[in-house]
């Protein structure tokens, strides 16, 4: 079973709010997981809702029409940040990025039997400094619109 992190407010603990956890342990609604330390949390009340194993989304990806098992071409939700990380089936393999609507959406090739596995990402402006350590793999493009159009150029960090 797989539950999203609603509320990392819990001192002694090292969760990040919108990331999915597998459960090691579950009480009626209290869950255990391995926090981002790998370790093991105390019982934990209403600080999770449940996922499915794909890590579907209601309030981004809307209600799921139907039972995913094996390999599918599906799209996510990416947040419009500079520097983020996904949860994403492993060896996912994504085939495009786009802006839809003032959001960004990813859309890979994903086996949903697999694990997931986080993926990190970053984007850069034309003009913008990419540092000589960073090691990345482009992967897409998308526009923005803040007080003029701006492309950002996005790549998954592959050093990992």
């Amino acid at each position: 079973m797989k539950v999203k992190c609603i509320d990392n407010k819990h001192a002694g603990s090292a969760l990040t709010k919108g990331r999915v956890y597998a459960v090691i342990e579950e009480m009626r609604s209290d869950y255990r997981v391995l926090d981002d330390n790998g370790k093991k949390t105390g019982w934990l009340k209403y600080r999770f809702e449940t996922v499915d194993e794909i890590g579907w989304d209601a309030a981004t990806r809307g209600p799921q029409m139907a039972t995913l098992s094996g390999k599918h071409i599906l799209k996510y939700q990416m947040p419009v940040l500079e520097q983020f990380e996904m949860q994403l089936p492993q060896n996912s393999l994504i085939i495009r990025m786009e802006d839809q609507g003032g959001m960004f959406w990813l859309w890979a090739v994903v086996d949903t039997r697999a694990p997931l596995e986080t993926r990190s990402f970053r984007a850069f402006k034309t003009g913008a400094l990419i540092p000589d350590s960073f090691d990345g793999k482009y992967v897409g493009f998308c526009k923005i619109h803040v007080q003029m159009e701006l492309g950002l150029y996005i790549f998954e960090d592959v050093s990992r």
